[in-house]
């Protein structure tokens, strides 16, 4: 709380967002866009099962902006860092925005209630530069 205090961008009385906050792929999928939206970023995947994930307010992506160059296909997989927490406006309150998206029978997205697919997501172990893996004798232990 000493670094996110109430009032600030990353702070408000009753929610908190630390700096560089990391955003997960919900799953396996290939980034159709990723670049500006307004005065954030934004990044939709596309999972190739009929569903796509988009997310907005974003401060960084870790990956290649398909609104200003025609890249490769860039994969990414379920728990892989794909961006960071920004504001939708430079001053504001930091926060994800996140709709889970569904093809329709005519084949384009449409957004749907993420809850009623949580249970679905595929629960990873994620370890990068921010967060170490546990100790060996903590991999034992919990085995």
């Amino acid at each position: 709380i000493d670094a996110c205090p109430p009032g600030t961008p990353n702070g408000t009385a009753t929610h908190f967002t630390p700096q560089m906050a990391a955003v997960l792929s919900i799953d396996d999928g290939v980034i159709t866009f990723a670049g500006r939206l307004g005065q954030s970023y934004g990044m939709i995947i596309d999972h190739g099962n009929g569903f796509a994930s988009h997310y907005a307010n974003l401060q960084a992506l870790c990956a290649i902006r398909t609104d200003l160059y025609r890249p490769r296909e860039q994969h990414v997989r379920a728990g892989d860092v794909v961006a960071y927490v920004g504001a939708p406006a430079a001053g504001e309150y930091k926060r994800l925005y996140f709709e889970l998206w569904q093809s329709d029978r005519s084949r384009h997205f449409v957004p749907i209630d993420p809850r009623t697919k949580l249970g679905e997501w595929k629960l990873v172990q994620h370890y990068d530069h921010f967060t170490p893996a546990p100790t060996v004798a903590q991999q034992k232990e919990a085995a």
